[in-house]
């Protein structure tokens, strides 16, 4: 497959899978933790994988399911949303994912709540989400990051059109996908490693959900103005997950460690235009005229000075001049060069005639019957 960029990431996100089976119980002091337990929960849904051109088909979600399992006592890994900007991840371990099972069209697991996701630099993580999950279960949602096995799209999508370039990449022009849902023929996922299943909400695959489109540009707005000291006043949070105590701690040092503040930029004044001495101008025009004749001469400099050529400009100009200038005296060298050999040949090797029988290569002929030898100018007779 030809690469899109010189840096690929390698980490992906799915589509975010939202609501618990029916019937199931939440129990706030269950689980192999005693922090809570959220039975049946929506990790991954086949479909399409929502930025990523991708196609989460069946085979995908058994690899999911297999991941999960394969940790045995363990569990995966379950965060309270993904790292990003405004959130490293540090503190954000909310539970272990377990028993794992494809169900219709997604895998669904259990969630382990950890203890330590009730106290965290956060805040009570694991509370908030065991309040979410039971009040409202179809915002409750997960998304797993994951990497992709390259190899096993490629060949998948060889068996199925695709055909291989010149220059040995995957070419998808082809490729037509055995799912009759996938309409727009994405390539087919394939699971590579499971890194986590994270609890988060998406704003393009649920605008009325947790974190909603106005809910996050006003709080980033009121988080960055307190970080940055434009506001004194602690915002309160709850789409973002950021502290912004901590948000403005960072800023703070990162401004100090870089020599650096904030300051509100001045208004900008229209200027008055300055007003200019005629003497000093024409002064400085001829100036700056004499500089390229002198440099460029009179037909040259003037040329380019009132083409309004920068001297730089004017300098590559006349390096180009002097070595067409070059390039053509080269070929007069040439054509001479080649007329003077051919010159030298006639006079030295010139056959014998009726006028002079007795001439011989090597010899010149004079005109009056006396042989010179070659190279030795004749005597006025």
């Amino acid at each position: 497959m030809k690469p899109d960029l010189s840096t690929e990431p390698t980490r992906f996100r799915s589509t975010v899978a939202r609501g618990l089976k029916a019937g199931s119980k939440i129990d706030p002091t269950g689980g192999d933790f005693g922090a809570g337990f959220i039975p049946d929960a929506a990790v991954i849904t086949r479909g399409e994988a929502l930025g990523h051109g991708l196609w989460i088909d069946a085979e995908f979600l058994e690899q999911v399911s297999m991941a999960i399992n394969l940790t045995g006592d363990t569990g995966a890994k379950a965060r309270f949303t993904h790292p990003d900007v405004s959130g490293d991840g540090l503190g954000k371990l909310l539970a272990k994912a377990k028993n794992a099972r494809v169900e219709g069209d997604k895998v669904i697991a259990d969630l382990h709540l950890l203890q330590s996701a009730h106290d965290t630099p956060d805040g009570d993580l694991a509370g908030y989400v065991l309040k979410l999950a039971q009040e409202a279960p179809d915002a409750f949602g997960e998304s797993i990051s994951f990497g992709r096995d390259r190899q096993g799209e490629a060949e998948f999508a060889l068996k199925h059109g695709a055909t291989v370039d010149s220059d040995g990449y995957v070419d998808h022009g082809g490729f037509q996908s055995p799912d009759k849902d996938n309409k727009k023929n994405y390539r087919h996922a394939r699971l590579a490693e499971l890194y986590a299943v994270d609890t988060v909400d998406e704003p393009a695959a649920n605008p009325g959900g947790l974190f909603n489109r106005s809910i996050v540009p006003a709080e980033a707005d009121a988080v960055l103005s307190y970080a940055l000291g434009l506001s004194s006043e602690r915002p309160t949070v709850t789409a973002l997950s950021v502290d912004p105590e901590r948000a403005k701690g960072f800023a703070s040092r990162w401004l100090e460690r870089n020599g650096l503040e904030l300051r509100a930029k001045e208004p900008q004044m229209s200027e008055k235009p300055t007003e200019t001495n005629p003497t000093e101008t024409k002064a400085g025009l001829l100036a700056d005229l004499s500089r390229f004749t002198t440099k460029f001469g009179t037909e040259n400099g003037t040329k380019w000075f009132t083409e309004g050529k920068t001297f730089e400009q004017a300098l590559e100009l006349h390096c180009d001049a002097l070595t067409a200038q070059l390039a053509a005296k080269d070929t007069v060298i040439a054509d001479l060069n080649k007329k003077l050999e051919a010159a030298k040949l006639g006079h030295e090797g010139a056959p014998p005639t009726e006028s002079n029988p007795d001439a011989k290569p090597g010899t010149k002929p004079t005109g009056l019957g006396i042989k010179l030898p070659a190279g030795r100018p004749s005597s006025k007779i």
